[in-house]
């Protein structure tokens, strides 16, 4: 029987433990995975569906509502836009200082005569503080003082009414505390953005003094609630404003043909860092479990499963050891005793072993004569073809060439060999060759020629110098008269300049990047090991980019069907036409099936080698 060493192993080492915890980590981290996703979108619901319901809570159907909405938004609307303001502005343009005095004028004099509580004496105080500030501020006393004069009286008669403003903001600032809103706001569009009528906050929130924060008629460019509810309608928005995370809820109203939104907030950064803190603890969460199926998952693998496979394993190799030394093996003898699998496993292999040991009894006694011839064929024919270059592409760091090559005996082994090295990092070297005889013989002394040759052309001669030396080596010692005809040929990868050499071999073909296959009927000198101090000599040829040469063994013009016919060199160039600018691979395998169609049934006659090389350049 076979020596062949049998274990069982995995293809990369990999244990079998390793795998199944793997297994089992996978799972339980995505079943944990799902349970947080559940979990988190449930949290998300609770948390958010609190502020929703909070901000949901102002009903603007409401009559008493929506009255005292109305009242608020209209009241500040009034304060904002109070007469005499636009020919304030005009006034302010004609002077050449429009931006500068109207926005002095909204900060201070808007602010304070229009919603802040004071005498008559705090107000003619402020008066001349503020024409001061003005003063210094560079503005003009009497472009100042003329307009103050001017609607001097009508302001005072205005304040009559700021208690609507003030009741407005304390009903606001009850409806957010009372809903545990977190401030509201009143805005209407003006111009290419928006007027912040009110924004008022809960007085559970609200930070600074009430006159701070009493300021009406502020132009804002835009206001991120009010352009994402115009865009999406959404019933909830979440956005990201300068307090932070808040959720708003948009209600739009008209009111004598002014549209009016009334914004409804609600501060949503503590939602949002709890749901990243969820995340995060559902994370560890998931880490820890993979972690724990990791430990359990290794013991308990590891006791049931990894040691009593290991166990076989070793039982096994051992097993196939002494067979392979040819020892009396003995079928293994485990304490497993279990019913499962790996029971089962174990008993078929003491059955298989059982077997094989019986098998080999038989089959040393009944085929010793068979097994020894088959071992000398399958060492020759091993031997040959690991001799052999079949990796392709052979060299994929040298993009200056292609080359491809195979070799069909025969028989079980051939005469026949081709090879191919880099002597060094810009000459490559290639030999077809062809020993005379069949089988076992010629495989052998084909063993011989081609290290003979490598080895040679190693010391970096020339073609003929190696031939010549490698002649002189056979003759020395050849008593059965074999010879091998040769064609070796050395290319400089650089410029294509090629020096060869044949031994008595067929004649090569040649193909320019511009033409057809065409013999190149080069000069042959004697088989190797016919004549000791045989003098061979060189030839040269330039192949330029894109050129190809393609080299054979007799076998291929000397094919032969049934009838006698042979393939011959007509059909060879005939063959190569077809194919002309494939790959050198293609070209091989076109030929391989042409001379196979020719021969079909026929028995070989020949061992069949062929080798294509193109030049491609650098």
């Amino acid at each position: 029987m076979g020596k062949e060493k049998i274990g069982i192993k995995n293809k990369r080492n990999i244990p079998l433990s390793f795998k199944l915890g793997l297994f089992l980590v996978v799972v339980i981290t995505m079943v944990s995975m799902v349970l947080i996703n559940i979990h988190y979108h449930a949290y998300k619901k609770v948390t958010y569906d609190q502020i929703y319901r909070n901000l949901d809570y102002v009903d603007m159907t409401d009559p008493d509502t929506l009255d005292m909405l109305t009242r608020s938004a209209k009241e500040t609307y009034l304060v904002t836009h109070f007469d005499g303001y636009a020919e304030l502005h005009e006034q302010a343009v004609a002077a050449g200082d429009s931006s500068a005095l109207a926005q002095w004028l909204r900060n201070h004099l808007l602010h304070y005569y229009t919603l802040e509580y004071m005498s008559k004496a705090r107000k003619d105080e402020l008066m001349e503080q503020y024409i001061k500030e003005a003063v210094d501020a560079g503005h003009a006393e009497d472009e100042v003082y003329d307009w103050i004069s001017l609607y001097h009286d009508d302001y005072y008669s205005y304040m009559e009414s700021i208690d609507y403003i003030f009741n407005a903001f304390i009903y606001l600032q009850t409806l957010a505390d009372l809903e545990d809103i977190t401030h509201i706001g009143v805005y209407i569009e003006e111009g290419n953005g928006y007027l912040q009528l009110m924004d008022v906050e809960s007085s559970n929130t609200m930070e600074k003094d009430f006159n701070e924060v009493l300021v009406c008629g502020v132009p804002l460019d835009d206001v991120p609630a009010i352009t994402s509810y115009n865009k999406s309608k959404d019933e909830h928005l979440k956005i990201k404003t300068a307090r932070g995370h808040e959720i708003a809820r948009v209600e739009p109203l008209e009111i004598d043909g002014i549209e009016y939104y009334f914004v409804f907030y609600h501060e949503a950064d503590n939602a949002v860092e709890g749901q990243a803190s969820f995340i995060r603890n559902g994370v560890f969460f998931a880490f820890g479990m993979a972690a724990l199926a990791i430990i359990i998952g290794f013991i308990i693998l590891r006791r049931m499963v990894t040691k009593p496979l290991k166990s076989l394993a070793k039982a096994v190799d051992d097993f196939s050891l002494e067979e392979a030394h040819d020892d009396k093996a003995a079928v293994i003898d485990l304490p497993i005793k279990s019913r499962d699998e790996i029971g089962t496993l174990y008993n078929n292999i003491r059955s298989m072993e059982t077997r094989i040991i019986d098998d080999a009894e038989n089959i040393t006694h009944m085929n010793a004569e068979k097994e020894r011839i088959g071992m000398e064929l399958e060492l020759a024919e091993k031997i040959q073809k690991n001799s052999l270059p079949s990796t392709f592409p052979a060299f994929p760091d040298h993009k200056e060439f292609d080359l491809y090559a195979s070799m069909d005996p025969a028989k079980e082994v051939g005469g026949d060999f081709y090879d191919f090295y880099m002597i060094d990092e810009d000459h490559l070297a290639m030999v077809i060759a062809d020993v005379s005889g069949k089988g076992v013989p010629a495989s052998l002394f084909m063993m011989v020629s081609k290290i003979l040759i490598e080895n040679n052309a190693m010391a970096e001669l020339s073609p003929a110098e190696i031939i010549k030396k490698t002649n002189r080596q056979i003759c020395r010692n050849n008593p059965e008269g074999m010879f091998v005809t040769v064609w070796l040929g050395i290319i400089d990868l650089r410029n294509g300049k090629m020096s060869a050499c044949s031994a008595g071999h067929e004649y090569p073909c040649i193909k320019n990047p511009d033409g057809n296959f065409e013999l190149f009927k080069d000069k042959h000198g004697l088989m190797v090991g016919y004549v000791p101090e045989y003098s061979y000599t060189d030839y040269e040829l330039t192949l330029t980019p894109g050129s190809k040469l393609f080299v054979y063994t007799d076998g291929v013009p000397e094919a032969t069907d049934a009838e006698g016919n042979r393939f011959g060199t007509d059909r060879l160039i005939a063959a190569l036409q077809e194919c002309g600018n494939e790959s050198p691979e293609n070209i091989i395998h076109h030929l391989s099936e042409r001379v196979d169609g020719f021969v079909e049934d026929a028995e070989a006659f020949d061992d069949l080698t062929m080798l294509c090389f193109e030049f491609l350049g650098r």
